[in-house]
């Protein structure tokens, strides 16, 4: 019996941690299970350090207001070409560095970036290189005061908000979902094996649920031709969009 007794603790279920959350709460942490568990190590590191992520939100709001100072004198079609080229890591760093040094061709910059991208690209590259040497100078002020905030923390929190931060979405969540998050930073905190356990068992769960979702939902679907018919031809606006 001395022997068993043990072994009788060990097996017992834990108990959900999650329970008793509000339902916003639960969404949100059911959203974060999803990702790889690579990026759920990093959301529970990061997790530990809300208050950072305070602070990288109104760094973020500052920068996107100095961005759109930038290209406010522009038309609309200017403005959305910037915006475009923006959106690609690296670009108009690349462009810029390009333009003031000859070092390297914009073909073969291009090569390292989707096609649809060329167009525009080429006429940055040409027309508003003063406006990109703007840009990636704004770009490399925000890098250097993303790296000021995370500086004296931990070399974990710092290496996971390095990689969130090409997530922008989940530091979003975290973000708008601030007290499940200092909840789940509270529970890494005091017992992270447990908490990793229970977030992996969730994410099957979440994942059967989703299949079993998409699942009735296209059969719902292809039992109703009209429907059928107006889901084709919305994706293929949305296709050609």
């Amino acid at each position: 019996m001395l022997f068993l007794f043990p072994l009788f603790l060990y097996t017992q279920p834990e108990t959900p941690l999650f329970d008793g959350w509000e339902e916003s709460d639960k969404a949100a942490i059911e959203a974060l299970v999803m990702y790889p568990e690579d990026t759920r190590t990093d959301i529970l590191e990061a997790a530990q350090y809300p208050e950072l992520l305070i602070k990288i939100e109104s760094l973020q709001g500052e920068t996107r207001r100095q961005f759109q100072d930038l290209i406010a004198p522009f038309d609309q079609d200017q403005q959305e070409m910037i915006y475009d080229l923006s959106r690609y890591p690296g670009l108009v760093s690349r462009l810029v560095t390009a333009k003031e040094t000859g070092a390297r061709t914009i073909e073969d910059i291009l090569t390292d970036y989707p096609e649809v991208i060329y167009k525009r690209a080429r006429q940055a590259y040409r027309e508003y290189g003063n406006l990109l040497i703007e840009v990636d100078q704004l770009h490399l002020s925000a890098d250097h005061q993303f790296n000021v905030l995370i500086a004296t923390y931990p070399s974990d929190a710092r290496e996971a908000y390095h990689n969130l931060i090409e997530l922008p979405e989940v530091l979003s969540l975290l973000t708008e979902n601030i007290r499940m998050t200092i909840l789940v930073g509270d529970l890494y905190q005091k017992d992270p094996d447990r908490l990793h356990r229970q977030m992996d068992s969730l994410n099957l769960v979440v994942a059967e649920a989703n299949a079993k979702e998409l699942e009735n939902w296209k059969k719902r679907i292809e039992s109703d031709p009209e429907v059928m018919n107006e889901l084709r031809s919305a994706s293929n606006e949305f296709a050609e969009e």
